[in-house]
């Protein structure tokens, strides 16, 4: 008889929405291709939401690739498109270097 096993999720993401127009995103954990879509949809979710502001915060992503990076991307253009500002907060050394490596960091406002 085998055992059922559960994975645990690969990110963890938490998503709060200030009353001063700023979402805030907490990501954590890996985000590839097979929790990129989770990230997706949480990143649609903060597009729903009425405010002028959002923070990626993006301390606590030991691994991104590049559909991560795409989810990230996609968001800000929509973001921009409807007139809000995108910035990712401390982001992580594997997410600086991705970034780095693609060239695409000049497309984002990092605060670190």
């Amino acid at each position: 008889m085998e055992e059922s096993k559960t994975n645990p999720p690969v990110i963890e993401i938490d998503t709060a929405t200030e009353s001063s127009g700023r979402a805030t995103v907490r990501i954590a954990g890996e985000v590839d291709i097979s929790s990129s879509a989770q990230l997706r949809q949480a990143l649609e979710t903060s597009l729903a939401e009425p405010c002028r502001e959002l923070l990626l915060d993006l301390s606590n992503v030991g691994f991104m690739d590049s559909s991560g990076l795409h989810a990230l991307v996609e968001t800000t253009q929509a973001f921009r498109a409807r007139g809000g500002s995108v910035k990712l907060q401390n982001p992580s050394r594997a997410v600086c270097r991705l970034l780095e490596i693609t060239g695409i960091i000049r497309c984002f406002q990092v605060a670190k």
